[in-house]
């Protein structure tokens, strides 16, 4: 078979990895894949290196800063034009299944409507409010244009459901690779220079304002009124268009008086390394996070978790067994929830022991496997 995947982004945070385990199982299975992204970026170097094909055309993807009319008049010049290169692509390379990898993509359903193409839709996002104008309006272009429609968890299922139906609507939880820590050397306390007594608490995740970045600083600013012995690190970088971002939380680190206790790395590809460096994992998002893979790779190194009680993270994250459910919008009291985390090394590695196994019983790799690549046989 081969198969067109159409992306959001070239980064590899959650949903571009996700969408490159996807991309390598297939390989593996004989079938060939071509991956189009919008511009150039690390994701491609992966795709190259299984032997996928790989495309740059502007996908006309929407975001929020493109919801007024000069911004919607934007896009419809941008998804035209991709329309026409696309059908080009379809009947040259002869492609017999697009997959469309995230909500904002589109052009994957339009494209399946013109060439008759089948289309498997793969949704990352919550969207909130569910019964919104722009919720209707998207869930009924997904619905009309794709033969299913995979949601990642949950929460994500039951926020479309209403309006996509389960006919076309299947749950398929994330899966990730799990990693000996032990053949994972980190050097990141020796990088930021923290002492043996001194706890580095960390998030990562995509520079934005749902992502609670923001929030983060505001629970550090508490635990730090409790233990002054605290380290805090927070990676991840913006959205092109976002990059006044990156002055605003800089200035409410030092705004916070926090220079000394936060250090602000941007994007980095050794997450792994990084990630091991930690005694406490945050998941500070404000809005529904649909199903964090980051979550998992913390879970799945043994790190104890801290998420926000919403979104897929409560089906990740057991309270009180591998990590702790915080509310989205008390600082004060996460801090207090957080507190037995940072005094008891023991809880935390109890945490850390059961987080990992729960990522090996419910969020293996394999699993994740079988279930994909049976959906996608299904529709040849």
């Amino acid at each position: 078979m081969r198969i067109l995947m159409l992306h959001v982004a070239t980064d590899l945070y959650g949903s571009s990895k996700i969408l490159f385990l996807v991309a390598k199982k297939l390989r593996e299975e004989g079938h060939e894949v071509h991956m189009v992204v919008s511009e150039e970026g690390p994701l491609l170097d992966v795709f190259r290196q299984i032997g996928a094909k790989t495309s740059i055309i502007r996908l006309g993807v929407l975001r929020k800063r493109y919801m007024n009319l000069y911004g919607l008049l934007n896009r419809v010049g941008v998804l035209l034009l991709a329309l026409v290169q696309l059908r080009r692509l379809i009947q040259s390379e002869k492609i017999d299944l697009i997959y469309t990898n995230t909500t904002p993509v589109i052009i994957g359903g339009v494209l399946s409507k013109l060439t008759g193409v089948p289309n498997v839709w793969h949704l990352h996002e919550i969207m909130d409010p569910p019964r919104s104008m722009v919720h209707r309006i998207f869930a009924s272009i997904i619905k009309a244009t794709s033969k299913k429609v995979i949601a990642v968890s949950d929460a994500v299922y039951q926020n479309w459901l209403p309006s996509i139906g389960s006919e076309k609507l299947v749950r398929i939880y994330n899966g990730i690779p799990i990693e000996t820590s032990s053949s994972i050397h980190s050097t990141i306390r020796v990088e930021l220079n923290v002492a043996n007594n001194e706890l580095l608490i960390g998030m990562i995740g995509r520079l934005n304002l749902h992502k609670g970045q923001f929030y983060f600083l505001d629970i550090a600013k508490e635990l730090i009124k409790k233990n002054n012995a605290l380290k805090f690190v927070v990676v991840g970088d913006a959205f092109s268009g976002y990059e006044y971002l990156y002055e605003k939380l800089e200035n409410s680190i030092k705004n916070a008086g926090l220079e000394k206790h936060v250090f602000y790395l941007g994007y980095r590809t050794d997450i792994s390394q990084i990630m091991k460096g930690l005694d406490i994992f945050v998941l500070p998002s404000i809005k529904p996070d649909p199903f964090p893979t980051v979550v998992l790779e913390a879970m799945s190194l043994e790190i104890p978790v801290v998420a926000t009680a919403q979104g897929g993270a409560l089906e990740q994250v057991l309270d009180g067994v591998t990590g702790i459910h915080i509310p989205i919008d008390n600082p004060s009291f996460s801090a207090e929830k957080m507190e037995p985390l940072l005094l008891d090394a023991a809880l935390r590695k109890s945490y850390g022991k059961k987080g990992k196994e729960r990522v090996e019983e419910h969020y293996a790799l394999e699993v994740f496997e079988k279930n994909i690549y049976q959906l996608i046989e299904s529709i040849r």
